[in-house]
This record gives C-alpha cells, sequence and structure tokens, in this order.
C-alpha cells in the first residue's frame, strides 16, 4: 500500500503508486458516522494557547499541525544522537523528549495502514517500540481547549453512535476512537504482526500524545475502546 502527498492526501492499496483501489480516509466518516449529531462548545474548540510569529492567522494551527507532523515523521527514522542533535521545532523537540521520558523510542513516522475490503485507509503519526511492545502514537498539536466537555444538543449533553453509545462526544473520545480505528486496521496485518513475534514484539499500544506551548500530555487508549475496534470499522466501511 502506498500514500501519496500533494494538494490533498489519497490512500491505495497496492505497491504501485498510482494502480489499485483508492481508500477512503477514516477520519470524514468517523465524523458523519459515529460523532453525535451535537456541537461542540467553544471552551471546546477554543484553548488559551496563544500563536506567535508565523503561526498566527486564521490557518495558522493547521500550518503548525502539519509542520510538527512533519518533522516527527523526518526525525523518527533518524538514531537517537543524531536526532538530539538535530534542528528542531520547540513543540517537537518537547514530543520527544516526552517519549524519553516515558521508554518509548521511536521507529518511524507516517506509517500506513489500511482495511482494504472495506476501502478504509489512514496512517499511524508515528510508531515507537517500549519493552517487547511495539506503541503506535497519534499525535495531536493543539487542542488546548477542554478536551473533556461533550457536545451538546439544545441542553442535553450528546453521546456517541455506535459502537460507542455510551461514551460522550468530546474531543477526547473523538481522537481516541480515530486511534481505535487506526489500530484495528494494523492490527488486521497477520504478517507483520508474525514478523513482529519472530523480533521479540509480543504486544501493541496504543498512545494518543497531545503538545502545545506548555506541556505533553498522554494517554493510553483502553482496551475497552480497542475491542470495538471491528465493529468501528464496519460501521466506517458501509456504503
Amino acid at each position: 500500500m502506498t500514500r501519496s502527498s500533494g494538494n490533498r492526501t489519497a490512500f491505495r492499496a497496492g505497491r504501485a503508486k498510482r494502480h489499485g483501489c483508492k481508500l477512503r480516509g477514516v477520519t470524514k466518516l468517523l465524523e458523519g458516522r459515529v460523532w453525535s449529531n451535537g456541537t461542540l462548545p467553544r471552551r471546546a474548540t477554543f484553548g488559551t494557547e496563544k500563536k506567535y510569529g508565523h503561526w498566527k492567522g486564521p490557518s495558522g494551527g493547521r500550518r503548525r499541525g502539519s509542520a510538527v507532523d512533519a518533522q516527527v515523521c523526518r526525525l523518527a527514522c533518524m538514531g537517537s544522537a543524531k536526532r538530539q542533535r538535530a534542528k528542531k521545532l520547540k513543540l517537537v523537540d518537547m514530543v520527544f523528549r516526552a517519549l524519553e521520558a516515558h521508554g518509548l523510542c521511536p521507529v518511524m513516522g507516517q506509517r500506513v495502514v489500511c482495511d482494504a475490503k472495506r476501502g478504509l485507509g489512514t496512517a499511524i503519526d508515528l510508531v515507537c517500540t517500549r519493552g517487547d511492545s511495539l506503541v503506535l502514537v497519534e499525535l495531536k498539536t493543539g487542542y488546548s481547549g477542554d478536551r473533556t466537555i461533550a457536545a451538546t444538543k439544545g441542553t442535553v449533553r450528546s453521546k456517541m453512535k455506535p459502537p460507542f453509545t455510551t461514551a460522550y462526544d468530546t474531543i477526547l473520545n473523538r481522537h481516541l476512537v480515530q486511534l481505535t480505528a487506526t489500530t484495528a486496521m494494523f492490527m488486521k496485518e497477520a504478517s507483520t504482526l508474525k514478523r513482529l513475534t519472530t523480533l521479540g514484539v509480543h504486544a501493541v499500544e496504543s498512545l494518543l500524545v497531545y503538545v502545545t506551548n506548555e506541556h505533553v500530555e498522554i494517554h493510553e487508549v483502553a482496551d475497552w475502546w480497542l475491542k470495538r475496534g471491528e465493529k468501528l470499522l464496519s460501521v466506517c466501511g458501509g456504503r
């Protein structure tokens, strides 16, 4: 499977860059099929974080996030000593310091995964190892608002659609769902998992990482989310 970048990100199943079935990105599908019909309050969508210099303006947050993702991806493939010497954005340096503090060793960035039968594709932001575990990392830049406050419809707090009907529709939960879908697709790669076992990797974990100007926050994806991964892919893959 290949990933091509241009004005838009495209995923295809197959070895050739311009051949094979085109895959649908998971993020937009989640918005229509899993998020509630409620509206997130301003306290959730607008944080107190200030952006300076190049990152000012209405699209500054998106540009900063893209720059952080790109640099993290490039540096993840380097050895530790070379990565430490490399020039980094402040937020990128914060990310790698936090990973090291949690015993995580970066291996690669932007690793593509798919569910070819359902026509779904996405990319893992960062792949790390920790002991005998492989750790899939979803990196989020910004989101300094209240990530735990639920969307509302009228005065009622909204919950997500199946398979997460008991979970409130919050920014944090949306990102946990996104990483659940990514993990579920990776876990379909039987040959990859078999090869990892021969290399001494016996578990796969998933971490959600937020980075702002002030701090890095790490959330482990609990089994409650992960065990609903296959049902989630089924919801996203329906026509």
